[in-house]
């Protein structure tokens, strides 16, 4: 192996990548060692067919990416899909395929060559975040307490629901995310004691004020 071909399984090895080539006269397919480390196989394990490629696709997935690769084909635009592979051990991984139509310089297609990333680890990082997302979203809007938090610039970051209705109660007017906490019926006085307290807050004061 050269030094080439050794940067080349390094860097497949440490990003989650392969490469993949397919032959348009005969339908041979060519798989790099990382396509076979992403599907839980040593390297050239078995003879890679185009068969043998379709049957590591999810079924959910196979049509679409038929579909897709065909439409690359006959239009020669970039061939880019999200799908699912089965590996070894049946566990599923989410791959990002990209492929790039060759032609011959009659300008007749002759092959796909192309790029399989596993974007698995960052798919269920990503789905996890969305549920802890989710949860605390649950908890923040079943409390009957305003929660709200703002910029220096006392626009509205967040806020959950007891915040949107109470103030909407008090001041017909709905608040939304992006939109200035201070709205313009309210009175210097009441602007400016609010801003002090917002004031300390940023600085990293801890206190508690009651207000009518």
């Amino acid at each position: 192996m050269n030094k080439e071909q050794q940067l080349l399984e390094q860097a497949e090895i440490l990003s989650h990548f392969g490469t993949w080539e397919l032959d348009l006269s005969n339908n041979s397919l060519y798989w790099s060692d990382g396509v076979f480390r992403i599907c839980g196989y040593e390297p050239g394990a078995f003879p890679v067919t185009f068969e043998k490629g379709l049957e590591i696709i999810h079924p959910d997935d196979r049509q679409m990416a038929v579909a897709q690769m065909r439409e690359t084909i006959q239009t020669g635009k970039e061939y880019r899909i999200e799908k699912r592979f089965i590996a070894r051990d049946n566990s599923i991984r989410y791959i990002v395929s990209r492929g790039t139509l060759v032609r011959n310089n009659d300008g007749k297609a002759v092959k796909l060559f192309g790029v399989f990333q596993d974007v698995t680890e960052e798919k269920k990082h990503k789905e996890e975040l969305t549920r802890i997302k989710s949860n605390l979203e649950g908890i923040v809007n079943g409390t009957a307490d305003w929660i709200w938090s703002l910029d220096t610039q006392y626009t509205l970051i967040t806020l959950n629901e007891a915040y949107r209705t109470g103030i909407a109660a008090v001041t017909g007017i709905t608040p939304a995310e992006g939109v200035s906490v201070f709205d313009e019926q309210f009175t210097d006085e009441f602007i400016t004691k609010w801003k002090g307290y917002y004031q300390r807050a940023f600085a990293g004061e801890k206190f508690t004020v009651k207000e009518q």
